[in-house]
């Protein structure tokens, strides 16, 4: 997102200078085929350059792939823990009044 911005941005100035100087073009025109050119090139750029900006990032940090999928999936293993942790409660005290919210009946 920002590569994008900043290319479309840049574009669009560079635009705007050719369109002064072209007189036939004008700045209006410079400016948005410029814009267009950049942010054209700033989707080209974020599609090969962010999986390489995420290793980085994942290795700066000192993090792992199962880190990650913790992080994106946080309430749902938060929430299968404390179910684990529930029915653990109830299986091994069966008068407790911790009850998982998940309730099997076996017969």
């Amino acid at each position: 997102m920002g590569i994008t911005t900043v290319l479309s941005a840049a574009g669009a100035s560079g635009g705007a200078a050719i369109g002064t100087a072209i007189p036939i073009m004008g700045n209006l025109a410079g400016g948005l085929a410029g814009a267009a050119t950049g942010s054209v090139m700033g989707m080209y750029l974020n599609k090969h350059l962010q999986p390489r900006m995420l290793q980085l990032g994942v290795d700066i940090c000192g993090l792992e792939e199962d880190d990650l999928f913790y992080f994106k999936n946080r309430s749902r293993v938060d929430g299968l823990g404390l179910s684990f942790q529930g029915t653990a409660h109830r299986d091994a005290d069966p008068g407790s009044p911790v009850r998982s919210w998940v309730s099997f009946r076996v017969s």
